[in-house]
């Protein structure tokens, strides 16, 4: 292959052609341009390969959701700024804090729209204050600044951004920046953000033993995150999440070059300028989309409207301080067993039927290891899963009782009320023998639920009307598999029962919606996850007791719950 695209190069433009038609379109692979395939392969084609002719077709109809670029300045000019000041200190001169502070001015003020958020230009000025006082503190000798490198990962060449190289008593270290979003744990960083494993390579390959450390600079919390390289279990866990990005990497350069354009739904299509003639949007009419694009709503999922009325102070921490829940270990046994049937449904393999080892070992490949106390409780949380799986395994696989399923982990986007628009994803639905439709909701929580709570669960009837009214079909049958008891429950659609029901879904949720935009203080509530809350430690209702948690003011207790 590369000696073909050696020859084919040396006859310009007509050689490309040539590769692309032979092998498929190639683009040069960076972080960014991974991201943007695994949102939307389609947008990415748009963006990226169509020819003007297309890409016009997919702009007939503009989106008129104005998607506010001021983010985006803001972050091009921090790292510029500090760009600048890297790039002086290399060659021995210095910016000083003023000078920081005020070349980022410069920068966001020049390249600002007249509409964009100057409040952001305060901020920036903070936040790289926070930086310039934690940097200086560390008495390092700057090696490299903004260096864009390439590497080789696996077979394939990746683009990757060195945002400050530099050396603290003779150890090197690797620093990115990242101005916004908020601090992220060192796995979700070794495993998604595939912009160290190149820049990584480069810095090994070049600086051999005296690379130490890698370090991701969070400004929006004024973080750093660490791996320590000579720690055996940084280093693990790199290698773990390199593996991952490789495959990644993979992936991705097999699907372009397959010319795998699909258009994938997501919680950013309605910012999309394509939006409005994507053929994954088609069951869609224009006047839900209008409502949908409406930047006045509130965006609610199920989870998160169930979070509100739960606990107002707890959705405050999660929803708009934005604090990520810690890792549990019935977090990762529901995930890893939804991810599981996700690729079992999926099935592609030489025999018509998926065979248990085959299903088990997706089960093995899928498993998170996050979230429990020691080895033992892993193990046990494990062994749970695995009865889950192979309980389903003989009740709806085995002896040919297999059927690929109409639709997998199906996003959808709803309007509800005037306020908000209520998004999420389905488990699966299958397409039944007699031509109609089933919902079917995985559960691996360990209590049961009864036949009139899913008669008159909110979730079901958010998943049918999502089936009305964004995908295309009207489900006959709502099923939950509750998986930790191999049994199924499952609620026909009553049309009264329905009306109903939509009628005080839609008030809560608007009611809900005035309530997160006008709240001052998000009072503590009681509920019944209290003591799997993370932030129970400084909570007005509880106090630590002998090792325990008691309730402080147990009067204030209702019986409502979510």
């Amino acid at each position: 292959m590369n000696l073909v695209s050696f020859y084919i190069k040396k006859i310009g433009g007509v050689g490309q052609g040539l590769l692309n038609y032979f092998f498929g379109p190639s683009v040069p692979l960076n972080q960014s341009k991974i991201k943007a395939y695994l949102n939307c392969p389609k947008k990415f084609y748009l963006d990226n390969l169509a020819k003007d002719k297309v890409k016009s077709a997919y702009l007939a109809q503009e989106n008129p959701h104005e998607d506010d670029s001021s983010n985006l300045l803001y972050n091009i000019s921090l790292k510029n700024a500090l760009g600048m000041m890297f790039g002086l200190m290399r060659k021995g001169e210095t910016l000083g804090e003023s000078g920081l502070l005020n070349t980022f001015s410069r920068k966001y003020r020049t390249s600002a729209r007249y509409d964009a958020d100057m409040s952001l230009e305060e901020k920036g000025k903070e936040k790289l204050l926070n930086f310039y006082r934690w940097y200086m503190d560390t008495m390092a000798k700057t090696l490299e600044s903004s260096r864009r490198i390439y590497a080789q990962v696996g077979s394939h060449k990746v683009r990757g951004t060195a945002d400050l190289i530099d050396s603290v008593s003779g150890k090197v270290r690797i620093i990115f920046f990242k101005p916004t979003g908020k601090t992220m744990d060192k796995r979700l960083l070794a495993f998604y953000e595939y912009n160290i494993l190149p820049v990584y390579l480069y810095a090994k390959d070049k600086y051999k033993n005296k690379l130490s450390e890698i370090t991701v600079y969070f400004f929006e919390d004024g973080t750093p995150v660490t791996f320590d390289l000579n720690n055996k279990d940084d280093m693990t866990l790199l290698n773990r999440g390199f593996k991952n990005i490789s495959r990644t990497v993979k992936y991705t350069e097999k699907s372009i070059r397959a010319r795998d354009f699909h258009p994938e739904k997501g919680v950013l299509c309605h910012k999309c300028q394509y939006f409005y003639t994507c053929e994954a949007w088609a069951a869609v009419d224009k006047e839900v989309k209008d409502k949908l694009v409406d930047a006045s709503r509130e965006r609610l999922s199920y989870s998160k409207m169930s979070s509100y009325l739960n606990c107002p102070r707890a959705f405050k921490f999660s929803y708009i301080d934005k604090i990520r829940s810690k890792p549990r270990g019935f977090f990762s046994l529901g995930t890893s067993v939804h991810e599981t049937f996700e690729e079992v449904y999926k099935y592609n393999g030489p025999k018509k039927n998926p065979s248990l080892k085959y299903v088990l070992k997706t089960f093995e490949k899928h498993w998170h290891r996050e979230g429990f106390v020691d080895d033992a409780e892993e193990q046990s949380y494990k062994e749970r899963g695995r009865e889950m799986v192979i309980k389903y395994f003989k009740r709806y696989i085995d002896n040919g009782k297999y059927r690929p399923a109409y639709a997998i982990e199906e996003y959808f986007e709803i309007p509800i009320g005037k306020t908000a628009v209520m998004l999420g994803f389905i488990d699966r639905v299958d397409k039944l023998p007699d031509g109609t439709f089933q919902i079917l909701d995985y559960k691996t929580e360990p209590t049961m639920r009864s036949q009139e709570a899913v008669d008159n669960d909110w979730q079901l009837l958010i998943y049918y009307l999502a089936g009305k009214l964004a995908l295309g079909f009207e489900a006959k049958k709502m099923t939950l598999l509750m998986l930790q008891f191999d049994k199924e429950i499952t609620t026909v659609p009553d049309p009264k029962r329905s009306e109903e029901l939509f009628a005080k879904l839609t008030a809560t949720a608007e009611d809900v919606v005035d309530k997160i935009r006008t709240a001052k203080d998000f009072e503590p509530k009681y509920n019944k996850y209290c003591r799997n809350c993370d932030f129970i430690e400084d909570c007005p209702l509880w106090e630590l007791k002998d090792g325990k948690y008691v309730e402080t003011h147990p009067e204030l207790k209702t019986a409502d719950t979510h």
